[in-house]
């Protein structure tokens, strides 16, 4: 069985104050204006999992936030940032242990 996103949750990234959307495993299009924050719910976290980090990252005005995407194989990925450029980034396994990521 593949392992696909079930779950992206994002607070105060760059243009999306709170948003959560469940896939269940299933395709989705996303839609919306320009500057909308689609391509950022979509390619935040996973970029900063390939070791890429955005310029600015806090959505303006708020001084930190967090994305997690969860995979249907029960673990997830778990990114805290904030103002200062500070960022945290957790892999959780399917039975809870977590391992800071570089």
């Amino acid at each position: 069985m593949s392992t696909k996103t079930k779950k992206i949750t994002v607070t105060n990234f760059k243009a999306i104050s709170a948003l959560e959307i469940d896939f269940n495993g299933c395709t989705g299009i996303i839609t919306g204006g320009n500057n909308k924050g689609k391509s950022s719910l979509l390619r935040g976290i996973t970029d900063r999992i390939r070791g890429l980090k955005p310029e600015l990252i806090v959505k303006q005005g708020e001084k930190e936030g967090n994305g997690t995407i969860e995979l249907t194989s029960g673990e997830k990925f778990m990114w805290e940032f904030d103002i200062e450029g500070t960022d945290k980034l957790i892999f959780v396994t399917k039975d809870g242990y977590k391992t800071k990521v570089t």
